[in-house]
């Protein structure tokens, strides 16, 4: 029942969402088409001119569109690019920036009331992000909180891949010593066994799946599974034959 809903509410945004947006000043319905590849090129664009202009502007640009009437789907681009400007700024050595733009992104979602799976899972995903700004001391609370919104985002659609990626990734992440890699094959392997898109359409999130069979690689790198580790880069290369993420680890497959 949950997922059926799920599909006619992801029906009813491609349908309603764009006309909605109408009369707002910056040519909103054309900015807000294939947004996502937008701020990633953007984000990649940035790294490679040692610049975050070009994202930043981006994350302006949103919060024009956001200006006069507030919308649920532009809150959460806006987020997405200020996780992603937070990454960026991290890269630029850049720390103070790097947290004050992970933080605003994880405002932008624990304020929005009726948050659904995908601003369930993109909360998750900031929050584990975050915590590399945070003291020791609270991250086993932040831990519990994002795993808390990735079942709730589970809960709303059991087929959404970031939610299960943003659990594999923290996983990952996590130190064996505090309890880390005991759910990262399992989540991860879901991941990848999902769709990015139940439905295609450019104004809603597709993000994760890449991300997981990098993840999933270096993981089986980790652990000296050789065979799986080729098998998921063959893989991950044919379906995302432009990703330098997945790419990158080709040198990584020779075993010492």
């Amino acid at each position: 029942m949950k997922t059926t809903a799920l599909y006619v509410f992801i029906l009813s945004l491609g349908l309603v969402f764009v006309p909605a947006l109408k009369g707002q000043n910056i040519g909103s319905e054309d900015f807000l088409n294939g947004i996502q590849a937008k701020i990633d090129k953007a984000f990649y664009q940035s790294l490679k001119n040692n610049d975050a202009s070009e994202l930043k502007g981006i994350s302006e640009q949103l919060d024009k569109l956001n200006a006069n009437k507030g919308n649920k789907l532009v809150k959460y681009w806006k987020s997405y690019c200020d996780y992603n400007l937070s990454i960026c700024y991290s890269q630029l050595k850049e720390e103070k920036k790097a947290e004050k733009a992970i933080f605003e992104a994880i405002d932008k979602l624990k304020k929005m009331e009726g948050k659904n799976t995908e601003d369930y899972a993109l909360l998750a995903c900031e929050q584990s992000y975050s915590c590399q700004f945070r003291p020791g001391i609270v991250i086993p609370f932040v831990a519990e909180k994002l795993k808390s919104n990735c079942q709730l985002a589970i809960e709303a659609d059991s087929l959404n891949l970031r939610a299960y990626y943003v659990l594999g990734s923290h996983d990952f992440y996590t130190p064996e010593m505090y309890g880390g890699g005991k759910e990262v094959e399992q989540m991860l392997l879901k991941a990848i066994s999902l769709s990015s898109q139940k439905i295609k359409n450019p104004y809603l999130p597709s993000w994760g799946k890449q991300n997981a069979y990098e993840l999933l690689i270096r993981w089986y790198v980790r652990k000296e599974k050789w065979a799986l580790a080729q098998k998921y880069y063959e893989e991950g290369v044919r379906l995302f034959p432009e990703s330098y993420l997945i790419k990158k680890l080709k040198e990584k497959l020779v075993q010492e």
